[in-house]
């Protein structure tokens, strides 16, 4: 048997819920004929979104411009040194315009699985609907990495302390960790349980495919920048991350989205969720619909972090007793709980870190409910052009702070399209429909997200 062969038996389309057969490189539904679904595999790592080649698409346009924003900023900071009087300060603006130039080649290295293909213009508005959160960038978690496997032993150490007291006593045959970043927490776990399978989600082909080389055992190079450096020695740091000295067995990744269940249903004996259900963008009874799909009844799910909701709803910022409560609606009663606070990225080399309030439980599954509807993140009137948009208060709020997005979100009036709005905008500014087309996208996308997202 390959040792891939145990994943796949489990992996299902999340659009269909079709059985996955391996073809070369990828993955492709049974269930579909003529029409089939393809599911690609990066660095082995299958790809297992819903309509994968538009999520494609969004990460690499993300990777590219990162990679541009990069070889900017590193432009900048030697223009800046070359203006520098004071040698100190010119010496450290040398240094890191070097490590930015050097960073950006160490990123494109690492994703470079998923550059293979260029993305195709023709597919920028088909993406719409697959396009990670605004908030979901190639570096969100980036300070994770080098806290999971460089700088952050005791803190790796206290997360699994906490998670394990809080487990049951036997162990899972099959284990699934949600959100697993750059992996320490997912190595540390099944390490110290041994379940005959584990499985890590992530949608970050960064945090991904870095963690894939780690558990390989293979080393990774990456700058470090730390934001608030203690000394001139913390400005920039040349890390080697070491991969594992064991290799663990029987340990998956793939890219998946909790939303979209990619797996058998009911597969798992227990869900792991570290710092997750409060940071995604769907609301806590839609995340408890689709987390109850990967249980059996009497399967547990095991939460970590805090309870610091992104929602500009003060009706979804739930508090624990209020998590209690709409858990059980939603099958699970969460059987115990504690709370610990503990510090949070707590780096050698920057001179501040956080201290979080974290939540620790163990929830069992009681019922089966429906799956949850929401497979994408944005509203209906920007996915289809000719939906008219909506009168909503936080258009006419953005509507003040710029004058020709201002001009452009007072149309949102209820009646108008973003069609109907695109050739207004191209008659009375004489620029060209594509282009007009592709701001309106742009501006409207960023107002609904930064509406439905608190800020810290």
């Amino acid at each position: 048997m390959s040792d891939w062969e145990p994943l796949d038996a489990l992996l299902r389309c999340p659009k269909t819920g079709g059985v996955l057969q391996r073809e070369s490189n990828q993955l492709v539904c049974a269930d579909e004929g003529a029409n089939r679904q393809v599911y690609p595999l990066f660095d082995g790592i299958p790809w297992v979104l819903p309509n994968p080649s538009f999520a494609l698409v969004d990460w690499q346009i993300k990777i590219s411009t990162l990679y541009e924003h990069l070889g900017a900023e590193a432009r900048a900071l030697a223009a800046a040194a070359s203006a520098e009087t004071r040698s100190q300060t010119r010496a450290r603006l040398d240094r890191l315009a070097f490590a930015k130039k050097a960073f950006g080649q160490q990123i494109a290295e690492i994703t470079q699985p998923l550059l293979q293909s260029p993305p195709s213009a023709q597919l920028l508005q088909a993406t719409l609907p697959d396009q990670a959160p605004r908030l979901q960038t190639v570096l969100s978690y980036e300070a994770n990495i080098y806290r999971d496997w460089v700088w952050g032993q005791a803190e790796n150490a206290h997360a699994r302390d906490i998670m394990l007291k809080m487990a049951p006593n036997a162990p899972p045959e099959k284990l699934l960790m949600v959100g697993i970043g750059a992996g320490r927490l997912l190595y540390d776990i099944h390490n110290a349980i041994t379940p005959k399978m584990s499985i890590g989600t992530d949608i970050n082909p960064f945090l991904m495919l870095s963690a894939a080389r780690l558990l390989r055992g293979q080393d990774i190079r990456l700058a470090e920048f730390p934001r608030e450096p203690r000394d001139d020695e913390s400005v920039v740091l040349d890390h080697l991350l070491k991969g594992v000295e064991k290799v663990p067995e029987n340990v998956h990744l793939v890219f998946a989205n909790v939303m979209n269940n990619a797996f058998e249903p009911e597969a798992f004996n227990w869900v792991v969720t570290p710092w997750v259900i409060d940071i995604l963008t769907s609301e806590l009874p839609e995340t408890l619909r689709a987390l109850n799909q990967y249980l059996p009844v009497g399967g547990y799910w095991l939460n970590f972090g805090s309870l610091v909701f992104h929602q500009r709803n003060p009706a979804l910022c739930f508090t624990i007793e209020e998590v209690i409560d709409v858990a059980a609606d939603y099958g699970f009663e969460i059987e115990c709980h504690k709370s610990e606070v503990i510090p949070y990225l707590k780096s050698p080399h920057n001179v501040g870190y956080r201290m979080e309030q974290v939540w620790c439980w163990r929830a069992v599954k009681t019922k089966s409910i429906a799956p949850p509807q929401l497979t994408q993140n944005l509203p209906p009137w920007l996915l289809d052009f000719n939906q008219a948009v909506p009168a909503a208060p936080y258009l006419a709020n953005l509507s003040r702070y710029n004058a020709l997005s201002g001009e452009v979100l007072g149309w949102a009036n209820g009646q108008l399209s973003l069609k109907k709005m695109a050739s207004r905008l191209a008659k009375k500014h004489k620029v060209d429909k594509d282009e007009a087309k592709k701001t309106l996208i742009q501006l409207y996308r960023n107002a609904y997200e930064q509406s439905q997202t608190k800020r810290y």
